[in-house]
């Protein structure tokens, strides 16, 4: 039963990802710590997403802003260290409340004032969105909202949004699970979980990446800054 829990549980959430570039680990912890330990489900997260990355940026290797990637990746790693680190003594329960309640009002604000406020790709908004972004990935193996709004208004289109946000998922889920390996936080699992949760995730990503492509630019935002707040929401209600 597990098994199929797992499946499909990975089938919407990979789905969510492929139509918004984000949001995998966001609905695969809001529901596999109802039939899985909390460690396990956020370690089983981490290590199956790199899959749905590379599935997503597959066809889209052309449209990856490098410099875009490297630059926060280089921050985000600092600080994925230092907040890994903070889980062991931090109440996480009222973090996560708190992040909630971020996320809730900024994909708002985006939502309608995204057209007039624009974030320019430099060095200094790059480094402070992969610190942000390193941060909520140690704490709560949500790295994606930072960095969501920081590409969705520097970069130019919604191919170079969905593979450069991809690529930078893709490594800074390596060096998290790396990283949670070093520290020793990186529980055990079956190879039927594994198996299952890669399973559902390249199903979601299939039909996810159709839906996508039908998107206008305009569309995807708006769709992208809803699912942004519902899973604020969510997470504030869930804690």
């Amino acid at each position: 039963m597990t098994v199929i829990l797992l499946l499909l549980t990975s089938f919407v959430s990979a789905f969510i990802q492929s139509t918004t570039g984000f949001g995998y680990a966001i609905m695969f912890m809001a529901i596999t710590p109802y039939f899985l330990p909390y460690n396990v489900a956020s370690v089983l997260s981490l290590a199956t997403s790199p899959v749905g990355n590379v599935a997503n940026v597959f066809r889209r290797i052309k449209n990856v802003n490098w410099k875009q990637v490297i630059i926060p990746m280089l921050f985000a790693t600092a600080s994925t260290y230092i907040a890994i680190e903070l889980t062991k003594s931090l109440e996480l329960a009222t973090m996560r409340r708190i992040l909630g309640c971020l996320l809730f009002f900024l994909a708002i604000w985006f939502m309608f004032f995204s057209g007039k406020v624009k974030i320019k790709p430099t060095l200094l908004n790059c480094a402070i969105a992969g610190l942000i972004s390193g941060t909520g990935g140690g704490l709560f193996s949500i790295s994606g909202p930072p960095m969501v709004v920081y590409y969705l208004s520097a970069l130019k289109d919604k191919e170079e949004y969905m593979a450069t946000i991809q690529t930078y998922f893709f490594f800074n889920n390596l060096v998290t699970i790396g990283m949670r390996i070093i520290t020793g936080t990186f529980p055990s699992f079956s190879v039927f979980m594994f198996l299952a949760t890669v399973a559902g995730l390249l199903l979601g990503v299939m039909f996810g990446q159709k839906v996508y492509s039908k998107l206008n630019g305009d569309a995807m935002k708006k769709y992208v800054y809803g699912f942004m707040a519902l899973s604020g929401l969510w997470i504030v209600i869930g804690g």
